[in-house]
Order: C-alpha cells, then structure tokens, then sequence
C-alpha cells in the first residue's frame, strides 16, 4: 500500500470502528446517539474521498475498502431495522444482493462506472437519517428501495452487455489499477 492512502483508508476505518456502536445504540432505541454517531460515521465517506483526491491516493483497491465498509454500515442497520420490525427482510436482501452483483461486475476485466449504484447507496445513506428523525417514512422507503434496486441491476446488466458505453468514463479513468 502505498504511503499516502494510509490516511484515506484510516478515515474510511473509521465507519467499521463505529458499526458495533451503531448497532448497539439503534438495536437499543437510543435515537440521539445513534443519529450523532451514524452522521460522524457518514462524513468519514465525504472526507476519505476528498483526502484519497488531495493526496492523490485513489485506487483501486481504496474503492473497494470504500464500498466494503459503505455495506458494512447500510445493512447492518436496515438488519436491525428488520429484527425490530421496521422493514420486511426482502428490503435487505435487496440491498445485499444488489451489493454481491456489485462485487461480482466489477471484477469483470475493464473498469466500468455505474453511477446508479453509487446514487443508489447514497440514497440509503440519506433514507437512514431521514428514517431516524421521520420512522413514519418507511412505507415509502420500501416503495422506492425496490425501484432503486431495480435500476441498479438493469444498470450492471447494461454496464457488461455494452462495456464501451460505460468505460470511458471520467470517474473510471481516474481510478488507478493496483
């Protein structure tokens, strides 16, 4: 690993560090201090990329680390919002899924980008905070997660049947190749 991504992935860290207590403090209906960590634990995910960029340390590698502890944190708390009642289990199985064809197109050969993927998970991320302060919410969340899902697996479809379309993209040159 090269010096200057330690510290990105050390941010990127971070969000694995607090999962236990994100965890615990949502299982347990503590709302402010799950709310408190879970918006520090999201942050680390704006700053590891500006970090990764200002110190030129994007790669390949650090995307995935990326993506890996974005899951971790989404479906440990959509798992709690089941076990408590709050959403049928299909809604993470979705979500897992759709992270497994994630993981399994992109280790096709060429790079490829799909944006709806990532608006997807930011979209989770901001659906967990809304749904904190606003739990009445999450009827619609199952409404437009299922719609979400679907246009994130009709978008990897897309990306492997036309790779062309897809590779050439900004975001895809600038990821390094480890």
């Amino acid at each position: 690993m090269k010096k200057n991504a330690l510290l990105p992935s050390a941010i990127t860290s971070l969000r694995l560090v607090t999962l236990p207590l994100l965890v615990f403090f949502l299982y347990r209906g503590d709302t402010a201090l799950f709310l408190a960590i879970f918006l520090f634990s999201s942050s680390t995910d704006l700053v590891d990329g500006y970090v990764a960029r200002k110190f030129n340390a994007i790669s390949r590698k650090g995307a995935y680390f990326d993506s890996i502890a974005d899951f971790c944190v989404i479906i440990s708390v959509f798992l709690v919002y089941s076990i408590k009642g709050f959403f049928p289990y299909w809604i993470p199985a979705m979500i897992i899924f759709s992270f497994a064809l994630f993981m399994i197109t992109s280790l096709h050969r060429e790079r490829i980008y799909d944006p709806v993927g990532k608006y997807f998970g930011g979209f989770l991320y901001v659906t967990i905070a809304v749904l904190t302060v606003a739990p009445a919410l999450n009827m619609l969340a199952c409404i437009v997660i299922p719609i979400f899902f679907f246009a994130c697996v009709a978008s990897r479809i897309a990306c492997l049947l036309f790779p062309r379309r897809f590779s050439g993209s900004a975001k895809s040159q600038e990821i390094k190749q480890d």
